[in-house]
């Protein structure tokens, strides 16, 4: 099955389904390193609110907006969140930098696109 960017669904050794091969291929990667020891925490897929939901009086309630992030993880102190993108839509480039505003700023938490 086809998605719309041309890359397929793939799944990595550990059975999660990617949205591509080169997805699947580094959470191999990180799978390995965090048996090393090298990287700890690692979560995929996680769910992150850039906003919450709004209500509002006399005017439509507006949804939360969220990126999700292909992995997160530990490298010592510092939160690492990983993109593995091949195609860079408007959409993900706001997200994006709504992300790193609100998160990256402290230099405790770092963005990275593989």
């Amino acid at each position: 099955m086809s998605t719309k960017y041309h890359s397929r669904k793939c799944n990595c050794r550990c059975g999660h389904i990617h949205d591509s091969k080169k997805e699947a291929q580094r959470c191999n990667e990180l799978q390995l390193l965090q048996r090393a020891g090298e990287i700890s925490e690692l979560e995929i897929q996680q769910k992150i609110t850039l906003l919450p939901c709004r209500k509002y009086e006399n005017m439509p309630n507006e949804r939360e907006i969220v990126y999700i992030a292909d992995f997160v993880y530990k490298q010592g102190k510092t939160t690492i969140i990983e993109d593995t993108k091949g195609f860079k839509t408007k959409d993900y480039i706001i997200k994006r930098k709504l992300l790193k505003d609100k998160y990256c700023r402290g230099g405790d938490v770092i963005f990275r696109e593989v």
